[in-house]
């Protein structure tokens, strides 16, 4: 097989055999698999691999950044409650003030979405990270994006925040809970109580071999460089 990345070809489906095309598609997979009995597994393997995945990127990328000017990136987790209302907030308010803001969505501490408010259809704007993060790099800077307002930690590949620092791109953040200082997110100890915020590290770092960390917490660059 040859793939041709620069050729488009639209499929219609379920057209070519017309009302019998449930019935005549069984019929053609029982003898495809019979003939080819590795056939699922193969398919299954393609499209783990996704080895077109840069090139549908590449293509929404360039649908959006023909049209671009300088925006600022607004980041966040897909955890919901009263952080997603302010992330729409700021998203209305960057809108009213004549901005572009793009949508930068983390989820597993490796995938990023990119996601572009007035261009909602572009679904292929997915980078894992490290492995894409000079491609991310670049379609920051495809998207002119000045700034990152980030809002959430939890979720967040470390690689991002390495990335933003390497780059220069400015940022701020804005704080929902205590995810920024302390692993258990809620400054709460072993005994369910509030911990006080000792002040001697010691004392984090023992409720922490105790109690463990939220499983999202990651440990970031910028705090080591703070």
């Amino acid at each position: 097989h040859v793939l041709a990345a620069d050729v488009f070809v639209e499929h219609e489906g379920s057209v070519s055999f017309g009302a019998g095309a449930a019935e005549q598609s069984a019929k053609n997979y029982q003898k495809l698999t019979a003939r080819w009995p590795l056939y699922d597994a193969e398919v299954r393997d393609f499209i783990g691999a996704d080895p077109v995945r840069t090139f549908r990127r590449n293509v929404d990328l360039a649908r959006v950044a023909a049209q671009t000017h300088p925006r600022v990136a607004v980041a966040s987790n897909l955890l919901g409650g009263g952080t997603e209302r302010h992330v729409r907030e700021t998203l209305d308010a960057l809108s009213a003030q004549g901005e572009s803001p793009v949508l930068l969505r983390y989820e597993d501490s490796r995938r990023v979405q990119i996601h572009v408010p007035e261009c909602p259809d572009l679904v292929n704007l997915v980078l894992l990270l490290p492995e894409d993060r000079d491609a991310l790099l670049a379609a920051l800077a495809q998207l002119k994006v000045k700034r990152i307002h980030f809002h959430q930690v939890i979720g967040a590949p470390g690689e991002l925040f390495q990335l933003v620092m390497d780059a220069a791109i400015p940022y701020d953040c804005t704080l929902h809970d205590y995810a920024w200082l302390c692993p258990q997110v809620n400054l709460i100890d072993a005994s369910r109580s509030y911990c006080g915020e000792p002040a001697d590290i010691r004392d984090c770092e023992s409720c922490l071999r105790r109690s463990g960390n939220h499983k999202d917490w990651q440990t970031f660059p910028m705090f080591a460089a703070s």
